[in-house]
């Protein structure tokens, strides 16, 4: 699932937005997102306590994976990363892969996702999210590269909102299950319960 959260508009603060610098974060710099990737973790927590039953994992767990994911994209030469820094503060930073377009539609040759956008949380709502965006796309049509795609969590309105004011558009639906069926682990429960009684 593709981690994003990204600002919403709060009218009533000053945006930091002209004052953010936008750059590519070289590989060996990745450990400077973990604080925003904790604070990104800990919203998805917040909104959906569990996801499809599935309990949230441990913050310091979440960023081990996280890292580790990350360092295996980047192995791929078209991954990039942009982050957003203000007065030499990172605020915020976003996470592109590439790989082939869709099979089923023409979405070109090579498509993008947006593994990752995440905002300081003190500085959400001022525009940060819509640079990074604007960077991410600028990046990615002067590579000739068509189509962006992403996925946000169901709980997830106010990152909802945020894309579709940008464009995009609700296109495919994941469903995630137990590999057991219900009734099969249910009954495994049963039998191993009798076993131990």
């Amino acid at each position: 699932m593709t981690s994003t959260r990204p600002d919403e508009t709060e009218p009533d603060r000053k945006s930091v937005a002209p004052l953010v610098q936008i750059r590519a974060l070289p590989r060996h710099e990745f450990g400077r997102l973990e604080p925003l990737w904790l604070a990104l973790h800990e919203h998805h927590v917040r909104i959906s306590p569990t996801l499809a039953g599935m309990p949230a994992r441990s913050t310091r767990e979440s960023w081990a994976r996280r890292r580790a994911r990350y360092i295996q994209w980047a192995s791929d030469p078209d991954t990039f990363v942009l982050i957003a820094e203000a007065n030499d503060q990172l605020v915020g930073y976003a996470f592109v892969t590439v790989a082939s377009g869709y099979c089923s539609w023409n979405s070109g040759e090579r498509q993008a996702q947006l593994e990752t956008l995440s905002v300081a949380p003190s500085i959400r709502g001022q525009g940060v999210g819509e640079r990074l965006l604007a960077a991410v796309r600028e990046r990615l049509t002067k590579a000739g590269i068509e189509s962006i795609t992403l996925a946000a969590a169901c709980a997830n309105d106010g990152a909802h909102r945020f894309y579709e004011r940008h464009g995009f558009r609700r296109a495919e639906i994941v469903f995630v299950a137990a590999t057991a069926q219900p009734d099969l682990r249910a009954r495994a429960q049963n039998v191993s319960r009798r076993r131990f009684a």
